[in-house]
């Protein structure tokens, strides 16, 4: 069984993952015939996959994206901006090749702790490096649309002046 992926890459961690889960899942999936055998050995390949998948995201989140987004460098916030999205969408991936596999859990909370950090990070505005926007599309990134609009609707409603 795959014993980690390489959290230091996010992007090639995300389709290492995608394609572990969607071997998998062929194999689970097979032609017909011993599908029951198949899919009891498929289940726990694919439960031990999700949770690799879930602890690298958290490595990912921790030790790229948040530093990212608490260090933005107004002289070089296209850069960096660019950086945080490209993590933002290796996330993104992980989390839909973690959730494929199996594992919901672990990844609504990590799911919820995007969401809060997003929002403390759009109160906490200075004008410097990140801007408004560009942490509405990091929401809309790693939360998706409807999920983005009511975060920054929280977040107007909290300080009505933005």
């Amino acid at each position: 069984v795959l014993q980690s992926l390489p959290a230091e890459d996010a992007v090639r961690a995300a389709h290492l993952a995608e394609e572990y889960v969607t071997l998998i899942k062929e194999l689970e999936t097979g032609p017909p015939g011993y599908i029951k055998d198949r899919r009891s050995i498929a289940k726990p390949i694919l439960d031990s996959l999700a949770k690799l998948i879930l602890e690298t995201s958290q490595k990912i989140y921790e030790r790229q994206f948040l530093p990212a987004l608490q260090n933005p460098n107004g002289k070089r916030r296209a850069a960096v901006v660019l950086n945080i999205e490209y993590l933002a969408r290796a996330l993104r991936r992980l989390e839909d090749a973690g959730r494929r596999a199996g594992g919901f859990e672990g990844f609504d909370r990590l799911r919820l702790a995007y969401s809060q950090k997003l929002k403390a990070s759009l109160d906490a505005l200075d004008g410097g490096g990140l801007q408004r926007h560009d942490i509405i599309r990091l929401a809309e990134i790693l939360l998706g649309t409807e999920k983005a609009m009511a975060l920054t609707a929280s977040s107007a409603q909290a300080d009505p002046h933005r």
